[in-house]
């Protein structure tokens, strides 16, 4: 380096030093200007408040905060405690799910409350200092250093206020109600974090804070999260006083950002199913929270060795830290995989997590928010969902043992079942992951949040359009190869195995057969005669939420929910009825209704009409001979009479049907997880072969259990 090179460093770290001893100078002045520093080395606020009433004399450069002190009549501090823990017990509440048969099935309580120090883990106190207050334990109230520097850097440049905050000048923020005047609250806070250094240990400094500080907000209702314990239990489901390094540097991270801990802890939740497939997590959060979060924490676990050199002792053991180390560096915190739902394992959580987001979506449309306790009543039939489970794993192993061994966890699926005369929702199988015994979790409810294609499950809906523009079921079409041209571009949709019979069929058994060929010439013919807005409006009536129409939706090829398509069923069985519930759902619900403190709100139904009861009646009858002549034959059951239509695509198969006698709807879909695995099913792999005979062994168990509501 030469000589004016170096001549040049020095200059510029010498200006460094210059700037940065103005910036200190000039907000130490600034404090010393308004007398805070006596306050703060007296740390006597009270008797310097109580001698200006009663006229005493008091030191000169104490005068100006103790006007101030006077002049705005700052609250006692044991009122402002008494009053911080009240508003946020206000927090806490009791929320009770209940099934059908009114038992409880998942509890959510206390969001907010109070443990004494001997009820936190140390490791708590440790990363609090290292993430917010590592000086905590050389000042009394504010860092000299830093509150000077944070001023000065304010008066110098068009950086906000920041840097100058204490563990004891955020408590008083906790405490004291916000002022409009920045400048004049953070002068209250400064105050008040004296008076709390005059009164309060520092060991309980550290434990009022750890009560009061925020940490998110919970799922349901979108409730604040105050405390160390709440938050110990909503985001590792375990008390306060067990909380290791690894999760107290976590939490104490999340405090830094506002709401970080909910984002982060939903990031957790989806970063699994965010590597798999973009959509899965649309409405779960982003990984980049989560990981974001293990950043934060490895910068606070690096302090806990600065805080220790401060303190002159070992805070943490040797191997703590390096286990912690190892598991942020390998980006693993475990928070909680899933909620704590009653019942065997975690058979009730897809049925529970359905149910809090309908209570979400409910407390913003009838202000539910404002009640404390809260005892929801379902549909939900335990016997019925448990059957269920085990029957859809049984069917799903012999599913994916045609596949070989790397692609089988990549086949994956749901059910649905349906009261025909509630329209409760009565049992709901999200697939495995939900069940940690079967394969890692991913807390992934198939049955709602898997949208994939129905395959020809769904032409009893353009069936339905059909009727209903006076087409009957003995309405004929060739049965021969089609090509359309759709946005300039070649479509021709092909039957099962590529057979035609080149002869005239009639709706009725191109329903029975689930024939390709004809179903797409149907809708082309309705697209060209009444408009594709027809068709759109037609299937809307059902509950779907379509804006466009392509010829390839009449077999089935639009992703949908296998929840929408079978509530959508329910008017083939009901006389073309359909209905709008309160909770916004149509034609399935799951809450009966909702008692507060204050009301009762009941899931009231409002009647519409989907199709006409004749068409209806035809559909039905259609339905009721796939089962008996065609795709449908293995979801028989002798001496019942059921209806349903099956479906098979390049990687999903579907069955949904219904028995009118048991009042009972069943939805079955198997699907590939990963379309760039698994590109199609093999030929034998059918909606008939596999998906029906699940649908049958559920309604078989419903008829000898007298499953009815």
């Amino acid at each position: 380096m030469g000589f004016w090179t170096r001549k040049a460093g020095r200059v510029r770290i010498g200006i460094q030093a210059v700037k940065k001893a103005i910036l200190y100078s000039a907000g130490a002045a600034a404090l010393l200007a308004g007398g805070m520093y006596t306050v703060y080395s007296s740390g006597l606020l009270g008797e310097i408040a109580a001698k200006v009433d009663r006229k005493e004399e008091i030191p000169l450069l104490s005068k100006p905060v103790a006007l101030f002190v006077s002049s705005q009549s700052l609250p006692s501090l044991e009122e402002t405690l008494e009053k911080a823990y009240q508003q946020r017990g206000k927090s806490s509440f009791n929320l009770n799910i209940y099934d059908r048969n009114e038992q409880l099935i998942y509890s959510e309580r206390n969001l907010s409350r109070t443990v004494p120090a001997t009820e936190i883990s140390p490791s708590a106190g440790i990363a609090l200092q290292a993430a917010e207050d590592r000086y905590f334990y050389q000042h009394r109230g504010w860092n000299v250093a830093a509150a000077a520097k944070a001023v000065g850097e304010h008066l110098f440049s068009d950086k906000r206020l920041r840097g100058a905050s204490t563990i004891s000048i955020q408590l008083a923020d906790f405490l004291l109600p916000d002022d409009s005047d920045k400048w004049k609250n953070k002068i209250k806070e400064w105050v008040f974090a004296t008076e709390i250094e005059h009164v309060f240990s520092k060991e309980q400094i550290l434990t009022h804070y750890l009560n009061l500080a925020p940490f998110g907000h919970a799922d349901t209702l979108n409730r604040p999260i105050f405390g160390i314990e709440a938050a110990a239990q909503y985001y590792f489901n375990k008390p306060a006083k067990e909380l290791n390094l690894l999760e107290s540097v976590a939490l104490m991270a999340t405090l830094q950002k506002n709401n970080f801990a909910t984002k982060a802890y939903r990031g957790f939740q989806s970063r699994e199913v965010q590597s798999r497939e973009e959509k899965f997590q649309q409405r779960l959060g982003s990984v980049k929270y989560y990981e974001e979060l293990v950043e934060l924490s490895k910068v606070i676990l690096e302090r806990v060795k600065g805080l220790e050199e401060l303190q002159g002792k070992k805070l943490v053991s040797h191997e703590e830290y390096f286990a912690t180390l190892k598991l942020l560096n390998q980006g693993e915190i475990h928070f909680r995989e899933n909620r704590k739902c009653y019942g065997p394992g975690f058979d009730y959580c897809e049925y529970v997590q359905l149910v809090l987001e309908r209570v979400n979506d409910l407390h913003q449309k009838f202000g539910l928010q404002e009640e404390r306790n809260y005892d929801i009543y379902t549909y939900f039939n335990p016997e019925l969902q448990q059957q269920a489970r085990e029957t859809f794993l049984k069917h799903l192993q012999q599913l994916r043992s045609q596949f070989a061994k790397s692609q089988q966890e990549k086949i994956n699926g749901s059910v649905v079942v349906l009261d025909l005369k509630t329209l409760g929702l009565e049992a709901i199988v999200g697939g495995p992951g939900i069940n940690a015994q079967d394969f890692p979790s991913d807390y992934l409810n198939r049955a709602v949040l898997r949208y994939a294609p129905i395959g020809s499950a769904f032409k009893p809906f353009v069936l339905a359009a059909a009727l209903s523009d006076g087409k009957t079921l003995q309405s004929t079409m060739l049965d021969i190869p089609r090509e359309f041209i759709v946005n300039n571009r070649k479509y021709s949709p092909a039957n099962y195995r590529g057979n035609y019979t080149g002869r005239e069929m009639s709706l009725l058994e191109a329903t029975i057969t689930s024939n390709n060929s004809i179903y797409s010439g149907l809708a082309d013919e309705l697209r060209r005669e009444k408009g594709k807005e027809y068709l759109i409006g037609m299937f809307n009536r059902f509950g779907f939420n379509f804006t466009d129409f392509m010829l390839s939706y009449s077999i089935g090829t639009k992703e949908l929910s296998l929840l929408e398509v079978a509530a959508a069923y329910t008017p083939f069985a009901d006389g073309g009825k359909s209905y709008q519930f309160s909770e916004g759902s149509r034609n399935a619900r799951t809450i009966r209704k909702i008692v507060t403190d204050n009301a009762v709100w009941e899931n009231v139904p409002r009647e519409e009409t989907s199709i006409s009861p004749l068409v209806a009646k035809d559909v039905d009858y259609a339905l009721w001979k796939v089962v008996e002549e065609g795709t449908g034959r293995k979801a028989r059951f002798p001496g019942l009479e059921v209806r349903g239509k099956t479906g098979s695509g390049r990687a999903s198969i579907s069955f949904i049907g219904y028995e009118p006698r048991l009042q009972k709807l069943v939805g079955v879909l198997f699907a590939s997880e990963d379309h760039r695995t698994i590109d199609s099913f093999p030929s034998s792999i059918t909606g008939g072969s596999y998906a029906a005979p699940l649908f049958s062994e559920i309604i078989r168990y419903i008829r000898e259990q007298k499953l009815l509501y």
